[in-house]
């Protein structure tokens, strides 16, 4: 697996009043592989009632620095983390991405 493709993670805390905005509190550039979702894969998650776009597997280190709450590509789509769990190795961790926008 290449980690070649570059996205933005952000986290991100609610605005308070009514406009119901956020805040971004951190951002950092990372490299990490993303991938569409298989049918399989989305109908597994559908049964257990999370929903899925897109999967990034990223450095584990890269992450907990961060704590993201979001994601942003490159084409400027807006994602957000549904769960993180484990990816190919302890080095790695897969994030389920969706859709915010």
């Amino acid at each position: 697996m290449e980690m070649n493709d570059r996205v933005i993670l952000q986290r991100r805390v609610p605005e308070g009043g009514y406009g119901g905005g956020y805040e971004v509190q951190a951002e950092a550039a990372v490299w990490g592989h993303l991938e569409e979702v298989s049918a399989s894969f989305r109908s597994r998650l559908g049964a257990a009632g999370m929903s899925v776009d897109k999967t990034l597997h990223m450095w584990r280190a890269e992450f907990g620095s961060l704590s993201p709450t979001h994601v942003v590509l490159n084409d400027g789509s807006d994602y957000r983390i549904d769960s993180v769990g484990t990816s190919l190795n302890e080095l790695l961790v897969k994030l389920v991405l969706v859709n915010s926008g």
